[in-house]
């Protein structure tokens, strides 16, 4: 895992892709994703495939990283969106789970959120910032986002908008729920345990 400063442009974009998932092929009424759009030419049926070939499922992407960029930015839409695909596929996954391995992992997730940990350094503290993100790098955790922000951060949605102070700190958070800012690599890395 290599980690960049997240930049407003990035979160920007993603948000405009996810957003038009959400308007262009989300099933609303019944939950999951349409493999072709709202608009277009009328079929005779839209099919939602939630089963996994040699790719993954497009429902199960769908719900697998609606729900990280979710918790990542603190749009509780996406979060919602993708249980709405968990939930529709259900009967499906418990009667024939290895079939439906991406909606699995995001069930998974569901179950237990991955943990953000989100690096906040100044310019001046870029090698004590590149050695937390080594350390990061360097730990099985899968599941686990890490981002960085920089001097950009005010620019960023609110989950992520945190104080840059003269030393690297970082926040540690599950779900909506953050804990307090720890200043200590070995602080960090323990509450990640």
């Amino acid at each position: 895992m290599q980690l960049g400063e997240l930049r407003p442009d990035d979160v920007a974009w993603a948000r405009e892709i996810a957003d038009l998932l959400l308007s262009q092929f989300e099933d609303r009424d019944h939950g999951g994703f349409f493999f072709t759009s709202h608009d277009h030419e009328k079929l005779v049926l839209r099919n939602k495939p939630g089963y996994d070939n040699a790719t993954a499922s497009g429902n199960g992407s769908a719900a697998l990283y609606l729900q990280r960029f979710g918790y990542l930015v603190g749009d509780h839409r996406y979060v919602v969106s993708a249980e709405r695909t968990i939930a529709m596929f259900a009967p499906e996954l418990t009667r024939i789970p290895h079939a439906f391995g991406s909606l699995v992992t995001a069930m998974t997730e569901r179950a237990q959120p991955p943990a953000v940990v989100v690096i906040s350094a100044p310019t001046t503290s870029e090698a004590a910032a590149a050695e937390w993100q080594s350390q990061l790098a360097g730990r099985y955790a899968p599941g686990l986002i890490a981002v960085r922000v920089g001097s950009a951060a005010d620019a960023l949605p609110g989950a992520l908008v945190k104080p840059i102070a003269s030393y690297v700190q970082a926040w540690i958070c599950k779900g909506p729920q953050c804990l307090s800012p720890v200043s200590d690599l070995r602080s960090m890395m323990s509450s990640l345990d």
